[in-house]
């Protein structure tokens, strides 16, 4: 939540690997539910600055709260069905 961009790369740190894809394996995921963790990560809320910035812009903790839940559902549903239809094929 503070920087998603370094997800990836922190799985590999804690793999002892210098290439994601190598930690992506590592946990052994399958290829749809890879993908499905990939998609959630991209589109839920990108960092605690983003958060801030969101209440800066409308001084209001409601509609920040809003637009988190908003987002993590966005992110939710999209990477299940990214799932449902990646197990499928």
């Amino acid at each position: 939540f503070i920087a998603k961009e370094v997800i990836i790369e922190t799985l590999a740190i804690s793999f002892s690997t210098s290439n994601p894809s190598e930690a992506i394996s590592m946990l052994s995921l399958s290829p749809a539910s890879a993908l499905s963790l990939l998609t959630f990560i991209m589109l839920y809320t990108p960092c605690v600055a983003t958060v801030a910035a969101t209440y800066s812009e409308t001084k209001s903790v409601k509609m920040t709260l809003v637009s988190l839940i908003i987002s993590l559902s966005v992110a939710y549903v999209v990477s299940l069905l990214v799932f449902y239809v990646f197990s499928f094929i």
